[in-house]
C-alpha cells in the first residue's frame, strides 16, 4: 500500500512540475528559466527517490540543495522575478536570495559528506555547515546594511571551507583508488572534479561581481550548476548501484550463512543420533561380556571347566573386539572434531611445562624425574594444546612404566618447517618383534590396552605431523646388558608456515 501511494505521489509531483514549466514558459523560458526548471525537476526526482529508498540521506540533502538553488536563481533573475512576482518586496527578496544560496551551500556539504561515505573530517564539515547557517541567521534577523557589509568576510570563510572540503575529497579519492574500489573511485573522482570546477566558477563570479554573462543572461556559477546537476546525477546512480551491489553481496552471504547453519544443525542432529546409537551398541557387548564372565567364574569356582568354558572365553574375546571397534569409531570422531580447532598459535614451552606438571604425580611411583630441554627461540606450533599435552602425558606415562629411578627427558627443537618433540627414557626398550606394529590399535608390550600409542599417532597425524619410535643403544654395566630405553619423536607444523 505504501509503495502505491509513493508511486501516485511521484506521478502527481512530476506531472504538476511539467505542466507548471509549460504554463510558465513563453517569454520567461530563457536560459535562466531552463536552469530553474532543471533544478526544480532534479529536486523533485531526488525527493521521490528519498521517499522510495529511505535512509538515503544524500538524495534528501541534494534535493533540498537543488530546490534552494532554483529559488536563488529565480530571485537573481530580474526578468523572471519581476514577471512572475512583481509584488514581492525587494528587502524580503534579498534576504531570501541570500538565505537560499547559503542553504544551498550547507546542504551541498551535507550531500558530499554522505556521498563520500561519511569520510570527511568532522571539524571541517562542522565549520563548512556552521558558516552559512550562522550567516543565514544574521541575514534573517539583522538589518540589511549590516549583513551586506560583512558579506565579503563570509565569502572568504565559505571559500576557505570549500578548500578544506576539496582537500578532504582528494584524500578520500586517493584512499579509494589505493583500495581498488572501481565504481566508488570513479564516483568520488567525478564529484570532486565537478565540485572543484563549480567552486572555481563561483569564485570568479564573486571576484568579478557577477558581471560576466555567458549565455542568455546566465553567469558562470549557473553554467557550472548545469554541469553539477548532470555529473552528480551520474554520481548518485553510481552510488545507488554500489549500494545495491553491497546489498546483493550481503544477501548472498546471509543466504550462505543460513544454508551453513541448516547444515550444521543437521550435522549436530546426526552427531547426537550417532552418539545415541553407539551408546546403545556399546551396552550390548558389555552386557554379553558381563554375563559370560559371570558364568565362566561359576564354572571355575565349581571346578567344572570344559569345552563350554572355552567357548565362553571366545565369546568374551569377540565382544571385546567389537567393543574396541566402537571405541575406535569414537576416537576417530573426536580427533576429527579436535582437528577443526587446531589453527591456534601455541608456544612450545607452554605445552611442555603443562605436560610436565601433569606428569609429576605419576613419576613418583617409580622414583623417576623429568628433565626438559627446549631449543632457544623455538617457534610456536599450529596445534590444539590440550590434545598435544595429552600426547606427551601418554608418552611420559609409557616411559615411566618401563623406567625406574632414572630420568625421562622431553625436548623440542626446530626442524625445517616443523618442530620436533622427543620423549626419551633409559628403560628396557621395546621388543624387536613389536616395533613395526607398535602404533597399531591393541598392540602392547606390557599387557596394556594398546590404545595409548595408537591415539598418539592419530592425534599427531591429524595435526599434520608424523611420529616415530626407536630403541636406544644397549650398554654394559657390571657385566649386565642394560636396555637403552626408547626414543619417541613426533613433529608439529610451525604456526604461520
Amino acid at each position: 500500500m505504501r509503495s502505491i501511494l509513493i508511486y501516485v505521489l511521484t506521478s502527481i509531483i512530476l506531472f504538476t512540475a511539467l505542466i507548471t514549466m509549460v504554463v510558465v514558459g513563453g517569454e520567461h523560458f530563457n536560459g535562466t528559466g531552463i536552469l530553474v526548471g532543471l533544478a526544480l525537476m532534479a529536486s523533485l526526482i531526488l525527493f521521490c527517490l528519498f521517499l522510495f529508498l529511505q535512509n538515503h540521506w544524500l538524495c534528501l540533502w541534494y534535493s533540498i540543495a537543488c530546490l534552494l538553488f532554483a529559488v536563488n536563481t529565480f530571485l537573481n533573475s530580474h526578468r523572471l522575478f519581476v514577471g512572475l512576482m512583481p509584488d514581492l518586496g525587494q528587502s524580503f527578496a534579498l534576504r531570501v536570495e541570500y538565505i537560499s544560496m547559503l542553504g544551498f551551500l550547507g546542504f551541498i556539504w551535507l550531500y558530499l559528506y554522505e556521498i563520500f561515505s561519511k569520510g570527511f573530517n568532522r571539524f571541517v564539515l562542522t565549520f563548512a555547515v556552521l558558516v552559512p547557517a550562522i550567516y543565514s541567521a544574521i541575514v534573517l534577523l539583522a538589518p540589511q546594511a549590516f549583513f551586506t557589509h560583512i558579506l565579503p568576510f563570509v565569502e572568504i570563510a565559505i571559500f576557505l571551507s570549500a578548500i578544506l572540503i576539496i582537500i578532504n575529497m582528494a584524500l578520500l579519492v586517493k584512499k579509494s583508488v589505493a583500495a581498488g574500489s572501481g565504481s566508488q573511485a570513479v564516483q568520488y573522482i567525478l564529484v570532486m572534479s565537478v565540485t572543484t570546477i563549480h567552486i572555481a566558477l563561483y569564485s570568479i563570479d564573486i571576484l568579478t561581481g557577477h558581471t560576466l554573462p555567458v549565455y542568455d543572461g546566465m553567469n558562470l556559477t549557473q553554467i557550472g550548476m548545469i554541469l553539477v546537476l548532470f555529473i552528480n546525477a551520474v554520481a548518485i546512480i553510481l552510488n545507488l548501484n554500489h549500494t545495491e551491489t553491497e546489498l546483493s553481496t550481503a544477501r548472498e552471504k546471509e543466504r550462505e550463512i543460513n544454508e551453513t547453519n541448516q547444515l550444521l544443525a543437521r550435522l549436530n542432529s546426526l552427531k547426537s543420533e550417532f552418539l545415541a546409537n553407539i551408546s546403545h551398541e556399546m551396552k550390548t557387548p558389555l552386557t554379553v561380556m558381563g554375563g559370560y564372565a559371570q558364568l565362566t567364574r561359576k564354572q571355575i569356582t565349581m571346578d567344572r571347566v570344559n569345552d563350554k568354558t572355552l567357548d565362553n572365553l571366545q565369546t568374551i574375546f569377540l565382544e571385546t573386539q567389537r567393543l574396541a571397534g566402537l571405541v575406535d569409531k569414537l576416537l576417530h570422531m573426536s580427533i576429527a572434531e579436535a582437528n577443526q580447532k587446531t589453527n591456534i598459535s601455541v608456544a612450545v614451552d607452554e605445552i611442555i611445562n603443562k605436560a610436565a606438571e601433569m606428569c609429576s604425580p605419576i613419576l613418583e611411583t617409580n622414583k623417576n624425574r623429568l628433565a626438559t630441554h627446549i631449543e632457544k627461540d623455538c617457534p610456536p606450533v599450529n596445534a590444539n594444546p590440550d590434545m598435544i599435552i595429552h600426547v606427551l602425558f601418554n608418552l611420559v606415562g609409557n616411559a615411566n612404566r618401563h623406567t625406574k629411578s632414572d630420568t625421562i627427558q622431553i625436548s623440542a627443537s626446530r626442524e625445517g618447517t616443523m618442530v620436533l618433540f622427543s620423549v626419551r627414557d633409559n628403560g628396557i626398550g621395546i621388543p624387536h618383534e613389536l616395533m613395526e606394529k607398535i602404533f597399531e590399535r591393541g598392540i602392547s608390550g606390557d599387557g596394556g590396552t594398546g590404545l595409548g600409542l595408537h591415539i598418539c599417532k592419530e592425534t599427531v597425524e591429524a595435526h599434520g605431523g608424523t611420529i616415530e619410535i626407536e630403541n636406544g643403544e644397549r650398554r654394559i654395566e657390571n657385566g649386565n646388558r642394560i636396555g637403552g630405553g626408547v626414543d619417541i619423536t613426533f613433529t608439529l607444523p610451525i604456526y604461520g608456515i
